[in-house]
């Protein structure tokens, strides 16, 4: 079996994380749907969609900055799932087994994003 390039690695996971959010979302307080709910949803989306448009514009023959700013875009919406996610389960106790998977999801994706943040950097340096 082929492996997964880094692009398709960063879609993949950070798709599999928008699910496993909206799902979580799902255990909150309706009277949150118009605010945490909704901010956690846009914010996870933002993840992916961040990815994709970063890589999208890559293709395109623009700059390897602009892929750079989209992924740390990406990066800085991650930080933020984070910390609604911990908000939340402070909050309002969500399932653990739920919550300890989801940050471990979230701290992978990190790992990948920064990684290739450094990588980027370093290139654009060389440039």
């Amino acid at each position: 079996m082929e492996s997964l390039s880094l692009k398709e690695k960063l879609i993949k996971k950070s798709k599999n994380f928008s699910h496993e959010v909206y799902y979580i979302t799902k255990e909150l307080p309706q009277h949150e749907i118009f605010g945490i709910i909704s901010q956690l949803r846009r914010a996870v989306i933002s993840v992916s969609c961040n990815i994709v448009e970063g890589f999208a514009r890559d293709n395109w023959g623009k700059s390897k900055k602009e892929l750079l700013r989209f992924i740390e875009f990406s990066y800085g919406s991650l930080a933020e799932v984070k910390f609604l996610l911990e908000f939340c389960n402070k909050q309002y106790k969500l399932s653990k087994d739920k919550m300890i998977h989801a940050q471990k999801n979230a701290d992978n994706l990190g790992v990948l994003l920064f990684g290739f943040i450094k990588s980027l950097r370093k290139d654009i340096r060389r440039l």
